[in-house]
């Protein structure tokens, strides 16, 4: 990450409150990662998690 942009695509997995999968969420490469941390909080803020997930075949 450079100057709060992210230089590849990130994907969060989402859980909801009682564990399960709610939904998945990608975010392209060049986006603030300030505003990835706000969707983590507000995810944290109903009760729920996120995991970041990688791609394998993405170097």
């Amino acid at each position: 990450m450079s100057d709060g942009i992210t230089e590849r695509t990130i994907t969060y997995l989402q859980f909801d409150r009682r564990g399960f999968l709610d939904m998945t969420t990608q975010f392209p490469a060049g986006y603030p990662q300030h505003l990835i941390d706000g969707y983590r909080r507000k995810v944290a803020e109903r009760g729920g998690v996120t995991i970041e997930v990688h791609d394998p075949k993405a170097s």
